[in-house]
């Protein structure tokens, strides 16, 4: 029974001795190897040549000097990808290696684009293995749609070092981001101004910001489906976000920034002068003003003695302050008589402009720097003229008075007193005797000297009642303007009369 016992305990640790030898030598040679590791992962069949082209990249870090885990690893992705793709030869994609060595371990977007564009593949599988501390082997794979310049699908997946359980698992993630991965669809911008930079924010918060092929109205951006606000900026403008969602069927977006103010800053003389800027005023106490980029119409209207102008701008920010220094006019200031007509020259100017102060019209008319005639012409055609020369970029007044009532007014005074003193004198004179002397010898005879101060004094009246007449018919303030010129009201109209039996002034009370 002993001798028995001890020949089963040797039969058995035979057995495991050539287990392990089976299991050493497998993996010395997968290829020839295993039928259990055939079963599992079956030689595919060739994939038709219509199907659309893909590439695995593998970055393989755990295994040591020991290269046996990578190559199952890319044996096992290139099985399970060579199903729904047609995979470039590796050739190829050592050659762009050794063309661009940066692009073998860069793990960017913009790196995978390259790669699948210099390759000119529809798809790229990253697997990357990693061997972190108390996690044994991982390795993450994923799948690039560079139509969408995006990661389609990715899992991470725990590794066992057993070949069978190795391929399983790598071929089961491999067939698990192809067959999960995202649809993509076409999204068509419409962004302006031209030059704008987008960004395409998803939904979990990954950024895409487009090339200047993708912003052009021209072209259509393809994304995969879901929500994305859409960011626009521009300097100058006012950045703006608009949500969308795209579809299977596409989606559109149209953004239109609105240019951002800009500060202005404005410096003038003279003090008076108005600045509008499209219209608006500025406020002459701080004289900023904001406005949009772009050209801008400004008008400087000048106070008076200068000359207004009007040009235009070009907005941007930090710009300059705008200087606006106006020019003095060569100019006539005319002062005439309300209801006069003005001519300089010879040259009728229209009484549209003027403007009625009291009894006294203002023209401002721009002319060349020399002498001028100015000549104001009455209701009665009574004509005033006057020379003036006009200073190069001046202000030049030329004022011209109507006929003065006063010399009428203060000769019949005059008259009138003397007219009534020589009455009185001559009434006296007539009626009593006047002596000078103790023996009234020789008397005075004033009827005389009254009678002669009497002709006297009614002559200077009917002179001065004349004169007063003729200056009155030519003085605004008897002459009634026309309602738009009238700054008088009630009005009174006072009119000389003078006949062979009465003399008098006819007064008139308008309202």
């Amino acid at each position: 029974m002993l001798f028995g016992l001890f020949t089963l305990i040797l039969g058995l640790v035979n057995v495991g001795s050539d287990g392990g030898n089976a299991w050493a030598k497998k993996k010395k040679k997968p290829g020839k190897e295993a039928p259990a590791a055939a079963e599992t992962s079956p030689t595919p069949t060739p994939p038709p040549g219509n199907l659309p082209l893909a590439v695995v990249r593998l970055e393989c870090s755990s295994d040591g000097p020991n290269n046996s885990l990578c190559e199952s690893v890319q044996e096992a992705a290139n099985a399970s990808a060579g199903r729904k793709y047609q995979l470039i030869d590796q050739s190829k994609v050592e050659a762009l290696y050794g063309r661009e060595p940066s692009l073998r371990g860069c793990r960017r977007d913009d790196c995978r684009f390259a790669i699948t564009e210099q390759l000119g593949v529809t798809r790229l599988i990253d697997i990357i293995i990693q061997s972190p501390k108390h996690r044994g082997v991982t390795a993450n794979v994923s799948v690039f749609d560079p139509g969408a310049k995006g990661i389609a699908a990715d899992t991470e997946v725990q590794l066992k070092r057993e070949e069978n359980k190795l391929r399983r698992s790598i071929e089961e993630a491999v067939e698990l981001v192809i067959s999960t991965q995202h649809l993509s669809a076409q999204l068509r911008l419409d962004i302006k101004p031209a030059g704008a930079r987008v960004k395409l924010i998803d939904g979990r918060g990954g950024t895409r910001e487009l090339t200047d092929n993708e912003r052009d109205v021209a072209h259509e951006v393809r994304v995969f489906l879901g929500p994305y606000t859409v960011h626009v900026e521009k300097p100058g403008f006012l950045a703006e976000d608009k949500a969308v969602t795209v579809a299977q069927t596409g989606a559109s977006v149209s953004v239109q920034l609105k240019s951002q103010p800009a500060p202005v800053k404005f410096e003038w003389s003279p003090e008076g002068t108005r600045v509008l800027v499209d219209g608006e005023v500025i406020d002459s106490r701080d004289k900023v003003i904001e406005v949009s980029e772009g050209t801008h119409k400004v008008e400087a209207i000048a106070p008076r003695g200068y000359e207004s102008t009007v040009f235009n701008i070009e907005v941007r920010v930090g710009m300059e302050p705008v200087r606006i220094a106006l020019q003095r006019l060569t100019e006539l200031r005319i002062q005439a008589p309300a209801g006069y007509s003005v001519s300089v020259d010879s040259q009728m100017l229209s009484s549209e402009g003027s403007q009625i102060h009291g009894r006294v019209a203002e023209l401002a008319l721009r002319t060349t720097p020399g002498v001028h005639t100015v000549t104001a012409t009455s209701w009665r055609g009574y004509q005033i003229s006057q020379r003036v020369e006009a200073l190069p970029r001046t202000s030049t007044d030329a004022v011209i008075t109507p006929p003065s009532l006063v010399p009428g007014a203060v000769i019949g005074t005059l008259g009138l007193l003397a007219t009534l003193a020589g009455t009185a004198v001559f009434i006296v004179g007539n009626t009593q005797d006047i002596c000078y002397r103790t023996d009234c010898s020789t008397y005075f005879k004033p009827d005389l000297p009254g009678g002669l101060l009497v002709g006297l004094g009614g002559a200077a009246l009917i002179a001065g009642i004349g004169w007063f007449s003729w200056a009155a018919s030519n003085h605004p303030a008897f002459h009634r303007l026309p309602k738009r010129e009238s700054a008088l009201a009630p009005r009174l109209s006072l009119t000389p009369v003078v006949s062979g039996t009465f003399a008098g002034v006819l007064s008139e009370l308008r309202f």
